[in-house]
């Protein structure tokens, strides 16, 4: 009979349990949530001060493979600011063999960011290893270096003049091939104009 009297008690019990334990992952999870606004609040403002294009402005289209820069100049991206750039970013030349995928630059805010992508066989610590020594040749050293999904890296270098970011991975469908995303960033001269 004990055993049928407490089955109510026993099962408020466990109800508690499952509503405190609920409670618990509600405040973990906006504690999670509160930290992360405060990471970008804090430390992105530089990034947010600086107005970047839209993500996937891209000066290749798949579907159309590379056009040529008399298009570009005149596509929907020229009146965004976005223009092709006919050398490398910052004048940061890529490894030997990398075939170049796209390249733009733009200012805004009174900084010009230069951008190329480029496939490259080898590996992605080797490339990574090529730009340390290239960018530290430019005045520019690394700030961090992070993995990113797929065997990739991302490092910032940083400098007096400016800021530069690589980001690497392994090319889908080509293990052999690393693809290279190369962004730098300097103050805008009067030549640059500003938006």
């Amino acid at each position: 009979m004990t055993d049928q009297a407490n089955r109510p008690q026993r099962a408020a019990g466990k109800a508690r349990r499952k509503a405190g334990h609920l409670i618990l992952l509600v405040l973990l999870g906006s504690a999670i949530f509160a930290a992360w606004q405060v990471h970008i609040a804090v430390f992105d403002k530089k990034r947010d001060a600086r107005r970047v294009p839209p993500t996937g402005a891209r000066l290749t289209w798949p579907d159309q493979g590379a056009r040529s820069l008399d298009e570009l100049r005149t596509s929907p991206l020229a009146a965004e600011g976005i223009e092709p750039l006919d050398g490398d970013p910052g004048g940061i030349r890529p490894p030997a063999g990398a075939i170049g995928r796209g390249a733009e630059r733009f200012v805004r805010d009174g900084y010009l960011t230069e951008r190329a992508s480029y496939d490259v066989p080898g590996s992605v610590d080797e490339v990574l290893a090529y730009y340390g020594e290239a960018l530290a040749q430019n005045g520019l050293s690394v700030v961090y270096v992070r993995d990113v999904p797929a065997g990739g890296k991302m490092a910032s270098f940083s400098g007096a003049d400016g800021m530069a970011t690589v980001t690497l991975r392994r090319r889908r469908g080509d293990d052999r091939i690393v693809r290279i995303i190369i962004m730098v960033e300097q103050p805008a001269g009067p030549a640059d104009g500003n938006r």
